[in-house]
């Protein structure tokens, strides 16, 4: 059971009978103690729908280099294997992940995405909202990382 405070609705649109729930992986890029992954897997077991989920990478993450890069994929490998001994399909998609899961929403109930606080994060997850209340999504946010106060705090301190 996830904590209620830990989730926020972002839109609230009906259901349209689609093929699957969506989950946007991008800050949690685990699946012990990922609470966004947890509560995806919740709605997709109340709706009776298959869950996938999702992750992007783009060529240019601020700052990143191929040692990054590398142990972000080997990460993800672990990820994906876990997932598929929970019956759980991942997609990764060579693009800018707000568009792939843009893309991907079209077929979905709903979606879920962690909550990530890296400015270029925030920036995806608004672009994602936008083409997610274009397709009719309801759209929940989890927050997984931290408390609220820590998060405002950190906020207000490191991503002006």
């Amino acid at each position: 059971m996830i904590q209620p405070q830990r989730i926020k609705i972002l839109n609230q649109k009906s259901l349209h009978h689609r093929k699957f729930v969506l989950y946007w992986m991008q800050a949690s890029q685990r699946t012990e103690y990922n609470h966004a992954l947890e509560y995806a897997i919740q709605q997709a077991n109340e709706l009776n729908k298959p869950l996938v989920v999702c992750f992007g990478i783009m060529d240019h993450f601020p700052e990143a280099n191929e040692r990054h890069y590398y142990f972000m994929l080997e990460g993800l490998k672990e990820v994906q294997t876990a997932l598929q001994e929970r019956n759980i399909k991942m997609v990764i998609r060579h693009q800018s992940p707000e568009i792939g899961v843009a893309e991907l929403s079209r077929q979905a109930d709903l979606v879920v995405v962690d909550r990530g606080y890296l400015k270029i994060q925030r920036a995806w997850r608004s672009g994602s909202i936008v083409r997610c209340f274009k397709s009719m999504n309801t759209l929940f946010m989890c927050r997984g990382e931290m408390s609220e106060g820590i998060s405002l705090r950190i906020r207000k301190r490191y991503l002006k």
